[in-house]
């Protein structure tokens, strides 16, 4: 039996290839359905909810946050819907790097624009947040 080489080798490549996507790496994972809304650092303080950041906007469904910078080891966060007349508290999460998706929040959108306003709290004053909608 004699084996075609091009071919293994071509079927090793999309093997490999639906491994990086399975596993969320690579260029499909940065345009798998986000998008960028905005980022922020802790540098806003408040007696109550200590360190957060500016609020960014969402249109419901899944909304996500990546820790683009932080002190070593697990953290804990909040997410808070903003709004002028008392925020509220939607989740806490410990996270030691990288991402956190927040699922169906949808019932969070409110106001004129139709939108929520998120912003992420925590007791550091170190690293910061990027957002996806």
């Amino acid at each position: 039996m004699r084996i075609d080489v091009k071919k293994l080798k071509a079927a090793g490549v999309a093997l490999f290839s639906s491994a990086l996507i399975a596993t969320g790496s690579g260029a499909a994972h940065a345009s798998a359905g986000w998008d960028y809304v905005g980022s922020s650092e802790f540098t806003r303080w408040d007696e109550e909810i200590h360190f957060y950041t500016n609020y960014h906007l969402s249109t419901g469904g899944d909304f996500r946050t990546c820790h683009t910078s932080q002190p070593e080891g697990a953290n804990t966060f909040t997410l808070w819907e903003y709004d002028p007349n008392g925020s509220k508290k939607v989740r806490s999460y410990s996270l030691s790097k990288g991402c956190f998706i927040f699922k169906n929040i949808g019932n969070l959108v409110d106001g004129d624009n139709n939108k929520a306003e998120f912003f992420i709290s925590t007791n550091l004053g170190e690293g910061g947040v990027a957002f996806y909608d």
